[in-house]
């Protein structure tokens, strides 16, 4: 059965300051996906970033296609993360895999921080790494 993957969360290339995120992808078969098929789903190819409580939600109406969702079994480092989805069905196999960043939250230090409110506009400072962002709100008019 030919099995095509779509829809993949986090996104591949996407960067999250949470973790753990929830992770998912869309499977559509061109026959209806077998009770009997073992999905897997994991992280970093590794079985320590195993994915738990998967769950497969077939579409109303449609056996053919569906979403597989679960969440890792842990928090994930500061780093690139590579999902590794596996369909199989007894003949055939088929993979999916896509990549997303785990990213430190930029921190606002308490000194840095300056709001001033007329009720038009204020300013908000944020340092990270790479510098330092000033972002101005402004009332609309």
């Amino acid at each position: 059965m030919a099995i095509t993957f779509s829809d993949q969360t986090p996104a591949n290339g996407s960067t999250l300051f949470v973790s753990p995120p929830t992770v998912s992808v869309r499977m559509v078969g061109s026959a209806n996906l077998p009770a009997g098929s073992m999905m897997s789903m994991y992280i970093n190819s590794s079985s320590t970033g195993s994915v738990t409580n998967k769950t497969l939600t077939l579409d109303a109406g449609n056996a053919k296609a569906g979403v597989l969702s679960g969440n890792p079994n842990a928090p994930l480092p500061i780093g690139i993360h590579t999902v590794t989805v596996t369909f199989k069905d007894g003949l055939n196999t088929v993979t999916n895999s896509w990549s997303f960043t785990i990213a430190e939250s930029p921190v606002i230090p308490d000194d840095r921080l300056k709001v001033t409110n007329s009720l038009a506009t204020f300013e908000v400072f944020a340092t990270d790494k790479t510098g330092t962002y000033a972002v101005k709100v402004a009332q609309p008019e």
